[in-house]
């Protein structure tokens, strides 16, 4: 998912200290006329030398496939949700009754609702 993890397991492989800034920091500190990477690593450098950059956390490695698997979890639940929402106002707009199936507890059913003899 993310991609610094390749970086990170390899700076621990080789004893090179990793550091991995705050991302919305190094948002923040890109301001100045001329930008290339030359002169936007130059002054990540000076920040760091002088300690005054923000740093993240990096997972350790046993962690991160926990980690990810819950904020796909996450991602999932909230795109169901909002799925099931979007379902719930199609139906109420066109005027269906939306109610669950006693064979798939977890899925919903549209059902027409009759108004009167029609």
């Amino acid at each position: 998912m993310f991609t610094w993890y390749w970086l990170a397991d390899l700076c621990c492989d080789e004893d090179i200290p990793f550091v991995l800034g705050h991302a919305l920091y190094m948002r923040a500190i890109h301001g100045g006329k001329s930008k290339n990477d030359r002169i936007d690593s130059h002054k990540i450098a000076a920040l760091l030398r002088g300690g005054l950059i923000l740093m993240a956390y990096v997972y350790p490695r046993k962690m991160r496939a926990t980690r990810d698997l819950m904020r796909r979890r996450n991602h999932l639940m909230r795109k169901r949700a909002e799925l099931l929402a979007h379902i719930q106002n199609t139906a109420s707009q066109y005027n269906l009754q939306v109610r669950n199936s006693s064979q798939a507890p977890r899925l919903c059913t549209v059902a027409p609702v009759r108004i009167g003899g029609l």
